[in-house]
């Protein structure tokens, strides 16, 4: 319990952060996924495009300063839809890409779980 009598979340900024700041070290993998080109392309999905939008809104949600305007439609749009395209297309990677893109799916199912669990308070 926190001090003010608020369960803790589950899910830890901490954690996340840890997970971010190890995953920030990782290169993309730009010799199997070439950004604007037809190898950066999954399924018709831009890998490029769509590391960004998931990198984004783990960006936004360490953020204090940014959180504490609250996520907006867009930012839960960006969320939900990079969620839904990182599952789909992450079965059909490399063994490298699914190393990269697996490990910024896990940090946006933080992101998704902690936020859910900052709601039902």
């Amino acid at each position: 319990m926190l001090g003010i009598g608020v369960p803790k979340s589950s899910v830890s900024s901490d954690h996340i952060r840890r997970l971010w700041e190890a995953w920030l070290a990782t290169p993309y993998p730009t010799t199997e996924y070439r950004p604007g080109s037809a190898d950066g392309e999954v399924d018709g999905v831009d890998l490029a495009l769509l590391d960004g939008d998931a990198a984004s809104v783990v960006a936004w949600y360490l953020d204090p300063e940014l959180r504490g305007r609250g996520e907006s439609r867009l930012q839960e749009v960006t969320r939900k839809q990079s969620l839904s395209t990182l599952e789909q297309v992450l079965p059909r990677l490399s063994i490298g890409g699914q190393s990269y893109f697996g490990e910024l799916l896990e940090l946006l199912r933080l992101v998704d779980r902690a936020l859910q669990e900052e709601r039902q308070r």
